[in-house]
């Protein structure tokens, strides 16, 4: 096989007055967010927290607002200001160790009583969740349990470990993150980036989670979902399908849900749109098939064209760079043609510029792989030089500049989705929930 080596241009983040920067924190620090978008000046924040931790919660909220190590507080870096008078907490409780069920329980009941206490008050702009680090597969979760019917009320969370808090080194590093993800949640945009596509065109992740019973009397659920972001980068929401029980029901659903979300973003943008679709490995031939029917059938008038690729962090691909003789770290944004519809895509590595390498090392190579494409699509080399944008725009770190959000993003939401189905929430419930419009799984 020859392969043909391109360099992609690298992207760069976009901070408040179209300012651009190589990196987030540096923009952040120097500009501000790009745009406060719908998250306010002063934000209405409820603690969640047992008596246990009530000096987890002030080291927090003191680090948040007035800022530690690097991080120099939430109105100097994104705009918000956290004051105590516009902070509340739920009703007072213990829980001595979220360990033992009766304590994680204490969580639900506080934050059901405060629910079902606010009537048609306004809700809090967001909820910090603190709770020690729990086992994941603990039966009785907090995280889950504290999270689901928050979000299930359209209130967004953030959760925080008091282990997290009492560490010091790794505390002072995590603050600036934790507000970034407080800052987005509530609606903010952090920044942008500039792909080069058209106005009118959107990109979806397209992804699905499936459910185990774990007591076997049940048959698996499927719940199939679309993550939609704009041409910027930008997460404009997720949209959840009808679960189904078994893989009949769920194909015919998923039909049916690509063929309502066609007709919505075409009416959205009041004229035919640019897809751009990006699907997991979880994806497979007869969903995509599915896609390819769906989108040929809504016609020039909703689909101006289209294409579907499918990416895959591939471990069975390494691309070695002979002229960096200390580390063979190849540079970011390099891209091997495999052939004219497959390539590998370095989105994590040297950035010559600097000669530094992101967090974790250089990380596998993306493979793209175009499956589908109307003759009017987007260039091969363009839809790869925009998975290489979409990796910069994770908002879940101000280091997190690795996986393409148009898969990560689908991921996370995807495993979310899977731990409260097996807790036995019902994920139905989420679907006409305001926080879904948010980054709702970071």
């Amino acid at each position: 096989m020859i392969a043909c080596f391109e360099s992609i241009a690298l992207p760069h983040v976009i901070c408040r007055g179209e300012s651009e920067f190589q990196l987030p924190f540096e923009g952040l620090r120097l500009k501000g967010p790009y745009d406060m978008g719908q998250c306010p000046r002063r934000p209405d924040i409820l603690f969640v927290f047992p008596d246990e931790l009530k000096d987890h919660a002030n080291k927090l909220f003191k680090a948040l607002r007035e800022g530690i190590g690097p991080f120099t507080g939430t109105q100097k870096f994104f705009g918000f200001e956290l004051s105590k008078e516009r902070t509340s907490r739920v009703a007072s409780f213990s829980a001595p160790s979220v360990h033992v069920a009766k304590s994680v329980q204490k969580y639900d009941e506080a934050i059901k009583c405060h629910l079902a206490g606010m009537g048609k008050a306004k809700k809090p702009d967001i909820a910090i969740i603190i709770h020690p680090r729990s086992e994941r597969n603990q039966e009785y979760n907090p995280y889950l349990i504290a999270k689901y019917p928050l979000l299930a009320a359209g209130i967004p969370t953030q959760v925080v470990t008091s282990d997290l808090i009492d560490n010091e080194n790794t505390f002072k590093w995590s603050v600036g993150n934790i507000a970034l993800q407080l800052f987005a949640k509530m609606g903010g945009v952090p920044w942008i980036i500039r792909t080069g596509l058209s106005e009118d065109c959107i990109v979806v992740g397209i992804n699905r989670a499936t459910v185990v019973s774990p007591n076997r009397r049940e048959l698996d659920r499927h719940y199939g979902f679309a993550s939609v972001f704009g041409r910027d980068g930008v997460y404009r929401e997720t949209r959840l399908f009808p679960p189904a029980k078994g893989w009949n029901e769920y194909i015919a659903g998923f039909q049916r849900s690509i063929e309502e979300a066609i007709n919505e973003w075409s009416k959205t943008s009041k004229k035919s749109v640019s897809l751009v679709l990006h699907v997991t490995k979880e994806i497979g031939r007869e969903e995509t098939g599915i896609l390819q029917r769906c989108l040929d059938a809504a016609g020039p008038e909703r689909v101006r064209d289209y294409a579907v690729l499918k990416l895959t962090s591939s471990e069975n691909f390494l691309i070695f760079d002979h002229d960096n003789d200390e580390t063979y770290t190849p540079p970011k944004g390099i891209l091997v043609h495999l052939s004219d519809r497959r390539a590998i895509l370095q989105t994590n590595g040297v950035v010559k510029e600097s000669r530094t390498v992101g967090r974790g090392g250089c990380g596998d190579p993306w493979q793209i792989r175009l499956l589908q494409n109307s003759p009017e699509s987007v260039p091969f080399s363009r839809l790869a030089t925009v998975t290489l944008a979409l990796a910069s725009m994770n908002w879940r770190a101000l280091n997190a500049q690795e996986a393409p959000i148009s898969i990560r993003y689908p991921e996370m939401a995807a495993e979310l989705l899977a731990r409260f189905g097996a807790e036995g929430f019902d994920i139905a419930a989420l679907k006409d929930s305001p926080a879904l419009k948010r980054v709702w799984f970071l």
